[in-house]
């Protein structure tokens, strides 16, 4: 029932009663004029009235205002009363949602509060673990450095042929456990973020050649061919990390001789444009070995997996290698990739963006006046082919043929005066010894021999007395062009026939140089000590870094060898004080950290104390004496007094 408001209710009685009053007097009047009560008697009774009729009707009409001004009200009434109730409604949702919030945040700081312990937590497991790679590889270093240095040395002693092989044996053994450990510091680096690449000037080829120095060996037993090609177009210079480059050309070459039997390892540089200014380059290493199932080419570059099972047992590996460099190419913002046939070999491949550097050297060339003409005699055409193209670039005129005797059939022409030939050792029909003995036969000593050997020195040391220079494969760029260089611009008294590659003169031990070992380790005191006595150089020793300093103190030493973890002092703080006591002085010594720490921060670590180099255990022979040279022979007498003036005597830190 629908409802009226009281104003609404009482204008409408009042209507009714207002209308009622005049209605009657009419009615009363009807009966004194004696009429009888009619709708057209009311008409008659009051047409010359019309106030009348205005007085009748002007309460229903005004009532009937009333009537609709209420009903208005009563209209605005109800919308008020829904108003209200709709505040009230959404007062109650805002203090639910308000409650909901409240809770939400509450349980999102308790998210947060959770996410940072957790992170705390994990940051003290990096740390932990870190801590614990670094202390697993000082105590795994320390010991290998003895196996390897030792091993290393006693293969340079006069062996039987069983004690020789026993110590090559050792000797490798010690450098696959080294390997393994390596992979799993390196992985472990990348893992947690803690992998720091450097950008360095370096010759591209660099890279390549250190892998094949590293890998000559193992290449040579399996009588596999290294061969490398750089494609006009890329620059010889680039910036980047060299060591990181070298470190996955090395992991794919050397999976390469590893599955490979027979043939040749082919490392081809080529440029696929520019992007800005940086150079697109793709590495590709192809061989001829087993190749890669089809189905199983998605689990080379995963961790810990091998194409299968019977890979880890046959080849050996840890499986982290191709995943490391994945890895390690992602960070140069390259990619990496495998072409694969079952059988017939595979070729992976990876791409880096680098830019040029630019005035980092000279290109190797010869006057045209000082060599007539080069004639190449190799049986493989890839490597033919590379080193015509290579000595073409030195500005040579270059002849060269695949057959030995069509070779030797070129010397039947007069007008055939070469310089230089260079023949390879192993030939069918006729090997490099016998063709280079029918040449001597007719040219006798007016032409210069080198010899490109893949077997290493020749078992009959008389083959040498044939040749101006020896050489085993892969050679070095700079080195094959020294040994042409060499051979024809020497005086002939001074050319030696069995001159083998090994390394150049140097003066280091007729120098003055007075050195301090830092090492507390009695076996590693004996590995140092005799690999510079290789070197024709002499050291003090101090068994900590208490003695150490004390050592400095008395004597103006040139080089310190220095330990990190000794006791009483490290090496760390050992330096620190060192770099402390010597204050203003000039003859600051070059202190050189000699170590089995080898992670990142222990070399910034080394660094930031006052050190001005970084040796890693196990230490080789080539790299101690590297390191000598780098510091006290030619320009690196430049970096001595470099060093010298730039150590801050407050801090020890070498500044900026």
């Amino acid at each position: 029932m629908k409802k009226y408001s009281t104003t609404s209710r009482y204008t409408l009685i009042g209507s009714a009663i207002g209308l009622f009053f005049p209605l009657l007097a009419a009615i009363v009047e009807i009966k004194i004029l004696g009429l009888a009560i009619n709708p057209l008697n009311l008409w008659v009774a009051q047409k010359e009235q019309p106030l009348l009729w205005i007085i009748d009707l002007a309460p229903l009409f005004l009532g009937f205002l009333s009537w609709m001004v209420g009903k208005k009200q009563d209209t605005l009434s109800a919308l008020n009363d829904n108003l209200e109730n709709q505040v009230v409604q959404r007062t109650k949702e805002l203090i639910q949602k308000n409650q909901d919030l409240h809770q939400e945040i509450t349980e999102r700081v308790h998210v947060e509060e959770n996410l940072i312990r957790a992170r705390l937590t994990a940051e003290n497991a990096a740390k932990a673990r870190s801590e614990f790679l670094s202390n697993m590889s000082h105590e795994i270093r320390t010991p290998l450095n003895a196996i390897i240095g030792l091993t290393g040395l006693l293969s340079e002693t006069i062996l039987e042929a069983e004690q020789a092989d026993f110590v090559n044996i050792v000797r490798m053994s010690g450098e696959s456990l080294l390997c393994i450990i390596n992979d799993i510091l390196d992985y472990s680096k990348i893992e947690s973020g803690k992998m720091e690449l450097e950008e360095h000037p370096f010759a591209l080829i660099d890279p390549i050649e250190d892998a094949f120095d590293l890998l000559s060996t193992k290449a040579n037993e399996k009588n596999l061919e290294l061969i490398y090609e750089v494609q006009d177009s890329v620059p010889a210079y680039i910036s980047g990390d060299i060591t990181r480059i070298r470190q996955i050309l090395v992991n794919l070459v050397s999976n390469a001789v590893k599955f490979t039997d027979s043939g040749e390892i082919f490392v081809h540089v080529k440029s696929l444009g520019k992007k800005g200014d940086l150079h697109i380059l793709r590495f590709a290493v192809k061989d001829s070995g087993i190749g890669i199932p089809a189905d199983r080419v998605d689990k080379l570059f995963k961790s810990f997996s091998q194409v299968d099972a019977s890979t880890t047992r046959k080849y050996g590996g840890t499986g982290l290698g191709l995943a490391i460099c994945n890895k390690l190419v992602s960070l140069m913002g390259g990619e990496i990739g495998v072409e694969s046939v079952e059988g017939s070999g595979s070729t992976f491949y990876f791409t880096l963006q680098v830019p040029i550097a630019k005035d980092v050297g000279k290109g190797l060339y010869f006057p045209s006046q000082t060599i007539n003409e080069v004639l190449i005699v190799d049986d493989n055409e890839a490597n033919l082919k590379i080193l015509t193209s290579r000595l073409k670039k030195w500005g040579l005129k270059v002849s060269q043929t695949n057959l030995p005797l069509k070779a030797l059939s070129m010397f039947s022409d007069p007008h055939f005066q070469p310089s230089v030939v260079i023949v390879d050792l192993n030939m069918p029909l006729m090997d490099g010894v016998t063709l280079a003995k029918e040449i001597r036969q007719i040219r006798g000593d007016s032409v210069n021999l080198i010899m490109l050997s893949s077997s290493g020195n020749p078992e009959n040391q008389d083959d040498r007395q044939w040749f101006n220079s020896w050489q085993i494969k892969p050679v070095r760029n700079e080195q094959l062009f020294n040994a042409v260089f060499r051979t024809v611009t020497l005086p002939s008294k001074e050319k030696t026939n069995n001159a083998s590659p090994s390394r150049p003169e140097r003066a280091v031990g007729s120098l003055p140089i007075r050195i301090l070992l830092a090492e507390d380790n009695t076996i590693n005191q004996k590995v140092a000590l005799r690999l510079l006595d290789k070197i024709g150089l002499r050291a003090d020793v101090a068994s900590n870094g208490a003695e150490a300093v004390l050592a400095a103190s008395t004597i103006s030493y040139d080089l310190i060898l220095m330990d990190m973890q000794m006791p009483e002092k490290d090496g760390l703080e050992a330096t620190r004080e060192i770099r402390k006591n010597q204050g203003e002085t000039t003859l600051q010594p070059i202190i050189i950290a000699m170590t089995a720490n080898v992670m990142n921060e222990d070399r910034v670590r080394c660094m930031e104390a006052g050190m001005n180099d970084f040796l890693s255990k196990p230490v080789k022979l080539s790299e101690m004496e590297a390191m000598i040279d780098k510091w006290f022979l030619d320009s690196g007498k430049e970096n001595v007094a470099q060093t010298i003036s730039s150590i801050a005597p407050s801090t020890g830190q070498i500044s900026e």
